[in-house]
């Protein structure tokens, strides 16, 4: 899926399991948590972007992206360090969620295939931003 497609879904997933206190630095938190995973974990081979396991692997991505990043932003958002580790698990599930259905993901760095829907599918990737923010709207 596109970035603003992970941007929104995973931020209104993250934003139904923490306080409504919370809500803002979830969406905070879950932006920059899905901009770190595209960045870092993604590389470029012969001009063809390719995902890799660093922080695309559905057990290994714990250690490698919401740890650390839990970590610094306990120092960013007056938000319990429980919360922000949900809200980025939250966050690297649901990305890897849609990652599998236009895909691969991995798991213990072995290749798991996924879906056959093109990652820029206008269609799938208009229903899960309209997904999303129907949850933000019924969340707020």
């Amino acid at each position: 899926m596109r970035l603003f497609t992970h941007m929104v879904f995973s931020s209104a997933v993250a934003m139904w399991l923490v306080p409504i206190a919370y809500v803002p630095y979830t969406l905070m938190a879950s932006v920059l948590t899905t901009v770190f995973i595209d960045v870092i974990g993604h590389t470029r081979n012969h001009g063809v972007i390719r995902r890799t396991w660093v922080t695309h692997d559905w057990l290994l991505s714990a250690l490698t992206t919401v740890v650390p990043l839990s970590i610094v932003y306990v120092l960013m958002f007056p938000v319990p360090i429980i919360n922000l580790l949900i809200i980025n698990e939250t966050t690297l599930i649901t990305h890897l969620m849609l990652d599998a259905i236009t895909g691969h993901t991995f798991l213990l760095t072995r290749r798991l295939s996924g879906g056959g829907i093109e990652w820029d599918n206008p269609w799938a990737n208009a229903a899960f931003i309209v997904l999303g923010l129907l949850l933000i709207v019924l969340r707020l």
